[in-house]
């Protein structure tokens, strides 16, 4: 078996940039581990009940054992996410601009048809022929003909499906563009969620930092390579290769991240965010971004302002009208412990994966120990991480 960690542990090619540009095929399949990767690697984030995850588990993910599912409201968040960030590369299909692609589509079929039929032998079965011979007594002339093949056409046409999105007109706009039609229920919601950004007096917080977006093509979704030195032990480093995609990489102190949710209330958000790992993944890009300031071109380094890069912010965003938006920034507590549960997990992957090296037959396992731990004490960090959260956890050690 392949090992799942190579070029990731002790990358053989380490890599230390930013790449612009860099298509999201290239990159997923680039190696190195990614915040969404290692959070595999780590204890249930938020306390809310999820699996543990573990080393185990990452390199069970990383040689494709798990399947990594994409729930429906993930699609519509990605599908928000990408309108929202790059409306550039988009095509909205409304009423009116649908029924100028359906006159031309039909027109195009009309004098196809007409070409197809004009070539044939006027001896075609269809019902108009049998009707003139019939009344006439014999088939029609040339001019004839074609008066009869128009009437065929305009009664296929009057039966014909409509526009689609296999129509030529249609495939044509999706080889230049990524096309959104309001008649689909989820590209219709995200369309009112971009003009909920660009229009809504409610949204003028979030709308000021979009606006912000200079040289888009270097801001967003760049692709980031670090290769980051681990501490295993006094003494003993081991570089793994990390990769990431941050939403918006700006001038100045802060990165932002853009986020659907269902609801936009502080209390509901913070719940969520903790509970997805949100505070996980910005303190990853962070570590990153400030690695990397002392390893890519004076340049780039500039123009991302990257010795700064200190705070994170989230731009959020309601899948439900009246769309509404704010960045909220992640307290400094949470990016530091989001740090310290990857650092924690990188760690064990290293530990363990220096142990399956030696031969270790137990280098994997998960279980730690044959006697059950009190299931009332709060072993996970995610407790602490609630408490500078301010959320009461459930099912504490003195419950």
């Amino acid at each position: 078996m392949k090992d799942p960690f190579e070029n990731i542990i002790y990358p053989t090619n380490p890599r230390n940039e930013i790449v612009i540009g860099m298509p999201d095929t290239e990159y997923r399949s680039a190696d190195g581990l990614s915040p969404s990767g290692l959070k595999k690697a780590v204890e249930d984030l938020g306390g809310f009940g999820e699996p543990k995850g573990s080393a185990a588990r990452l390199r069970s993910y990383l040689a494709g054992d798990i399947e990594n599912k994409r729930s429906k409201s993930l699609g519509l968040g990605t599908l928000a996410h990408r309108l929202i960030l790059e409306s550039d590369k988009f095509i909205v299909i409304n009423d009116e601009r649908r029924k100028e692609m359906e006159a031309s589509r039909l027109e195009r079929k009309r004098d196809q048809l007409f070409s197809d039929y004009s070539a044939r032998k006027f001896m075609c079965n269809f019902a108009e022929a049998k009707a003139f011979k019939a009344d006439n007594g014999r088939t029609p002339d040339e001019s004839e003909q074609k008066v009869l093949i128009k009437s065929r056409i305009e009664r296929e046409l009057a039966a014909d499906s409509g526009l689609n999105k296999n129509s030529k007109e249609m495939l044509d706009l999706s080889e230049t563009a990524l096309v959104l039609d309001d008649s689909y229920t989820d590209h219709k919601t995200v369309i009112g969620m971009k003009d909920a950004l660009d229009f809504a007096p409610m949204n003028y917080e979030a709308r000021e930092v979009l606006s912000n977006i200079d040289q888009k093509e270097k801001r967003v979704e760049v692709s980031i390579f670090c290769v980051v030195d681990i501490t295993v032990a006094p003494g003993v480093t081991i570089p793994v290769q990390m990769k990431g995609r941050p939403d918006l990489v700006l001038e100045g102190d802060t990165l932002h991240d853009y986020k659907t949710c269902r609801s936009i209330h502080i209390e509901d958000f913070s719940k969520e965010s903790i509970k997805l790992g949100y505070f996980f993944s910005m303190a990853i890009y962070l570590e990153m971004l400030r690695q990397l300031a002392t390893k890519v071109p004076k340049d780039l380094c500039e123009l991302y302002s990257l010795p700064d890069k200190r705070k994170a912010v989230l731009l959020a965003q309601e899948t439900t009208a009246p769309f509404e938006a704010y960045p909220y920034e992640i307290p400094n507590a949470h990016l530091v412990a989001g740090w310290h549960c990857a650092d924690m997990a990188l760690k064990d992957v290293c530990k363990r994966y220096l142990a399956d090296r030696k031969g270790e037959k137990d280098a994997w396992k998960t279980c730690i120990d044959p006697v059950l731990l009190d299931p009332l004490f709060p072993a996970s960090i995610s407790y602490m991480i609630q408490e500078l959260a301010g959320i009461e956890p459930k099912g504490g050690a003195n419950e």
